[in-house]
């Protein structure tokens, strides 16, 4: 399988891993572009998802490892961040879905 191939046809699907996406609660329309992935992959779909769920998490685990730079500390910022992981690049894009919301309190 060629998984920089998976990688880059799901990043041109936001449906399918933005949540805040229109189409993003939409399963026939998650389910559709699956099946048309997979079939310009030549894979079978439960193999595509299972990849990408591996693939998330895996990233998932990446960004955790990044350094957190405190306020006006001349740190490293994520997109600087140098992994072993070879898809770490190819997965950033998912970064806003994995990093927290931003908190704020009154406090």
């Amino acid at each position: 399988m060629d998984v920089e191939a998976l990688i880059c046809s799901i990043q041109a699907v936001p449906a399918i891993w933005d949540a805040s996406h229109p189409k993003h609660s939409d399963r026939q329309y998650i389910n559709d572009s699956w099946s048309q992935i997979c079939d310009a992959l030549g894979i079978p779909e439960s193999v595509a998802r299972k990849k990408y769920n591996s693939l998330r998490d895996h990233s998932r685990t990446e960004l955790k490892k990044v350094p957190h730079v405190k306020s006006g500390d001349p740190g490293l910022l994520p997109e600087e961040y140098t992994s072993i992981w070879p898809f770490f690049k190819m997965m950033f894009f998912l970064k806003d879905q994995m990093l927290g919301r931003k908190i704020s309190g009154n406090l």
